[in-house]
């Protein structure tokens, strides 16, 4: 009877570890591989102030370009640098850690696009101005769209 307790008090152990593990995984902000120089940052040919241009990369939580710059009419292209679940959409998370979930004049309708892997566009911005995307799964990922 005891070394069959052992045995279930073992594997419950093994769960809350396994679930510790993957819970620190998703909560930590960004990645080793988001944050090393070998990840394109696209920040050269019409940055400016540390945006990127065209294109933003997305560690585990976070985008990695919190702005981008691009032309009027042109699209934001979001790459997964790391295989997780992001549902980008029109809004912002406010300094409350909630989602404002609205949408600018002239910004156009971006509607719950699911991004798990590889790369998705969004837009195009048709206005020049300045626009908000929000990744509705983390808390805090918010990226600045400036239009010109």
């Amino acid at each position: 009877m005891n070394s069959k307790r052992l045995r279930i008090v073992g594997s419950v152990l093994v769960i809350l570890a396994a679930g510790s593990i993957l819970l620190l995984a998703c909560a930590r902000p960004g990645s080793p591989q988001a944050s090393s120089s070998s990840t394109p940052t696209s920040t050269s040919g019409g940055g400016s102030g540390g945006c990127a241009s065209g294109t933003v990369h997305m560690s585990g939580n976070n985008f990695v370009q919190n702005c981008v710059n691009i032309a009027k009419g042109g699209k934001v292209t979001l790459v997964e640098d790391v295989p997780v679940l992001h549902i980008i959409t029109n809004g912002k998370w406010d300094s409350s850690g909630n989602q404002v979930t609205t949408k600018e004049p002239g910004a156009p309708t971006i509607g719950n696009v699911n991004i798990s892997s590889g790369q998705t566009e969004i837009g195009p911005f048709p206005t020049a101005g300045t626009y908000r995307v929000l990744c509705t799964v983390h808390p805090g990922m918010n990226l600045t769209v400036n239009v010109k």
